[in-house]
């Protein structure tokens, strides 16, 4: 399994011993790209109910297709993306889980702090197209609020592992979002896997989750995406690499105004 994490996460391959007396279903929200309303639902339960911070949470999660049965087949071309992210976007993680048994994903997570949950499930069912589909988790206690999101580009934005100097251009698709790449401290960059280059980005409330595509770089220490932003406002970004065996993130916040 792949993981960017800030949890601690283990996935489990099976569905069974799971007591549905023990779960707790969270309603469906209709939003994330790719979905559209009445379509697909994704059905997440936990375990315990409410899951609590710094413990672990099982957590099983279905997909229902418009006839509401569950997707147990996929392409098997494409691997299943679950992402998992704090109302307010400050715990962020990525992972590419397995399905189970059933259509199931089960996994055991450690949320580092309660609060409002969202987690999107992207995955192409064998023979159609890609969704992602959108659910709200709750963790119980008291949820510490989320700092303002800060509009850090263009500009220069770095992290514990990665820094980068980044411009947003106006395009006739889109926006191009362009990052000069360099080392926390400022230093030259060096060892960093450009093709494994990614960039999830999310609107402020959460509704809308994407990733940028790919564009041609300026150089061999830039990385350059194409994002198709679907309104004006706040939005936050994770890049993500693969540099000397390790995971490199950078997250940022951005405005769209046009």
């Amino acid at each position: 399994m792949f993981v960017r994490t800030l949890f601690v996460a283990t996935l489990l391959l099976c569905f069974s011993g799971f007591s549905a007396a023990a779960t707790g279903y969270a309603d469906p929200v209709h939003g994330a790209r790719g979905i559209v309303y009445g379509e697909y639902q994704l059905h997440v339960a936990s375990d315990p109910v409410p899951g609590e911070a710094n413990a672990a949470v099982r957590l099983d999660l279905t997909l229902a297709d418009p006839n509401g049965a569950t997707v147990t087949d996929l392409d098997p071309a494409v691997a299943p993306e679950l992402a998992i992210v704090r109302l307010g976007l400050d715990v962020f993680t990525l992972m590419r889980p397995s399905m189970g048994a059933g259509g199931v994903f089960t996994m055991n997570l450690t949320f580092p702090v309660p609060g409002t949950y969202f987690v999107y499930l992207g995955l192409t069912p064998l023979g159609g197209r890609a969704v992602t589909a959108m659910a709200e988790l709750q963790i119980a206690g008291a949820a510490p609020a989320p700092l303002p999101l800060e509009v850090h580009v263009p500009g220069r934005v770095a992290s514990e592992t990665l820094g980068a100097d980044i411009t947003v251009e106006k395009t006739p698709t889109g926006h191009r979002i362009d990052l000069g790449l360099i080392q926390p401290d400022g230093s030259p960059l060096t060892d960093v896997d450009m093709a494994s280059g990614d960039l999830v980005i999310l609107s402020a409330d959460g509704k809308e989750y994407f990733h940028a595509r790919p564009a041609q770089a300026e150089n061999a220490t830039s990385a350059a995406f194409e994002a198709a932003f679907p309104r004006p406002g706040l939005y936050k970004a994770w890049a993500l690499f693969q540099g000397a065996g390790k995971a490199l993130e950078l997250p940022f916040a951005l405005e769209i105004t046009d």
